[in-house]
This record gives C-alpha cells, structure tokens and sequence, in this order.
C-alpha cells in the first residue's frame, strides 16, 4: 500500500524524489487535496494531489506505523524516515515484478507529470508553478516532447498538412 500510495503521489503531484521523502503529516491538507512541499533553494510551494493519490495516501496511513515521533508520511520497514535511495529501490523492484525492461526512475514521474499536462493545453506557466521551477526556460523541455502531439494534431486537422 505504501509503494503504491509512492507511485500515485509522484504522478499526480510532479514532486522531486527527495520533496517526497521529505513530505510530512504536517504539511498534508486535513482533506488530503493539497501537500506543502519543501522544493530546491528552501523555496515552499503547494501541490495538488489527485483522487487516485488520496485514496492510495489514506489506504496506506490505515497501516502506517503510527509514531508521535516521526512526522513524515512516508516510513521504511523500520518505521524510519524513508530516503531517495530507498524510493529508488521500489521503483527498480516494482519495475522488475512488472516485468518492465525500461528503467523507471521518479524523475520519469515528473516528466509523465508535466508532459501530460501540456498535452492536455495547460498553460506552460501553470506548468512551471507546479513544477516549482525558478525559470521557464526550465520547463520549456518538457515543451518539446508535446511538440510531437501537436505535430499529430496539425497533420490529422490541417488541410494543406495531409
């Protein structure tokens, strides 16, 4: 439950890895809609969490190892503060009990994250914001990957494309 609450949460949120091991109880909205998130430079910004990610979020705190101690959600099998490593070891687990060949790293969250809202027309600057990047021209990579979309879509509507 944990694993999977882990995958939800670094989709539908965009967040870095070392955002996620770094989330705790505290900053999570009591309705679990949104999570304040400690981003690079100390910077702190809001993120949404999808229903999908709540759900998989209070299915996983149900088991949790409940700690007075510990404020972060997400906790190894001793009850300790989970670490980017860690994170990286489910990712690589689950990937082979998949039976996936690529690797999957959570960085490929964040990119799925960005890349499908802009493919939805989100606005590149939303984009930025939830991402928590201090430049645009960092989020513009994420750009170039619609660009095969909007290929796509300029090929089936354009008169003079076919």
């Amino acid at each position: 439950k944990r694993d999977k609450a882990i995958l939800a949460v670094l989709y539908s949120t965009g967040i870095r890895v070392f955002e996620l091991v770094g989330a705790k109880l505290s900053d999570l909205s009591s309705d679990m809609t949104t999570l304040k998130v400690l981003g690079k430079r100390q910077k702190e910004r809001y993120v949404f969490i999808g229903d999908h990610a709540r759900d998989a979020i209070k299915n996983y705190l149900k088991e949790r190892i409940l700690s007075n101690e510990i404020d972060y959600i997400f906790l190894n099998q001793k009850g300790k503060k989970l670490t980017t490593r860690g994170i990286r070891y489910i990712l690589s687990t689950r990937r082979k009990l998949m039976g996936f060949d690529k690797m999957v790293t959570p960085h490929k969250f964040r990119h799925t994250f960005a890349t499908d809202l802009l493919d939805a027309g989100a606005d590149i600057r939303a984009v930025q914001e939830l991402l928590g990047h201090a430049s645009l021209s960092s989020t513009q990579i994420y750009l170039s990957v619609s660009k095969d979309k909007l290929r796509e879509v300029y090929r089936k509507s354009h008169p003079h494309a076919k």
